[in-house]
């Protein structure tokens, strides 16, 4: 969703996706004042220009949440230093709600489910206010690139990413599809259990020569 706030003196150019995005950036650079301009422009001030697909406004700042019931389908602006952001059940008061968020907040924001590419930090050249991406998401799927991936838990974190590295191997290898592979690969099961290892393709390399059975763990393995 693409914003502009704009003045004759000032321009702030927003590009997010998302439920909740977080703005940060140095003191100074105009992040609270953004605010100030969208309250002067609830006031009736005719001087602040406002273009979005959706309404754009903000809330008082001692507002505790309440006056979120009154806006619906909306994009709303939150400086840090407003009280519904020290509430104890501000998580449960943005998620019930069904608008958009834009919060203003330098330190690590804690208590929402905010996806790192919804991190952003807000640029000037003096007049005009931009904002970009804090973090950069690669997308890399080759892991043999990868030197390390920091997962939550070495339970499901963990399985997860080998099950990643495991399909993208096998894509190249066999033309991987989740329906193309036997249903030994999809259980990752051990050979020795199965009925069929005596005319197993894999096994005997009659169907392609890079699946291998690892002798160490007896399971099927792409090179």
């Amino acid at each position: 969703m693409y914003i502009e706030i704009e003045t004759k003196r000032l321009k702030y150019e927003l590009d997010i996706k998302g439920k909740y995005s977080v703005i940060q950036g140095d003191s100074g650079s105009g992040k609270t004042n953004m605010c100030r301009l969208l309250q002067q422009k609830l006031t009736g001030d005719k001087t602040v220009k406002v273009t979005s697909s959706l309404p754009v406004v903000t809330i008082a700042p001692f507002d505790n949440g309440s006056g979120l019931q009154g806006i619906q389908n909306s994009i709303v602006i939150i400086d840090e230093n407003y009280k519904i952001l020290r509430e104890p059940d501000v998580a449960s008061i943005l998620q019930k709600s069904d608008n958009y968020f834009i919060i203003i907040y330098r330190k690590n924001l804690d208590f929402l489910p905010l996806c790192v590419e919804n991190l952003y930090e807000m640029e000037t050249n003096g007049r005009v206010h931009w904002i970009r991406q804090k973090y950069t998401v690669s997308g890399i799927k080759d892991f043999n690139k990868i030197k390390h991936i920091i997962t939550e838990d070495k339970a499901s974190g963990w399985e997860f990413f080998q099950e990643q590295a495991a399909e993208e191997q096998l894509k190249d290898k066999i033309n991987y599809s989740k329906g193309y592979l036997p249903n030994c690969l999809k259980r990752n099961s051990l050979c020795n259990t199965c009925r069929q290892i005596d005319t197993c393709q894999y096994k005997h390399h009659m169907f392609k020569p890079d699946i291998h059975i690892n002798e160490g763990t007896n399971r099927m393995e792409a090179f």
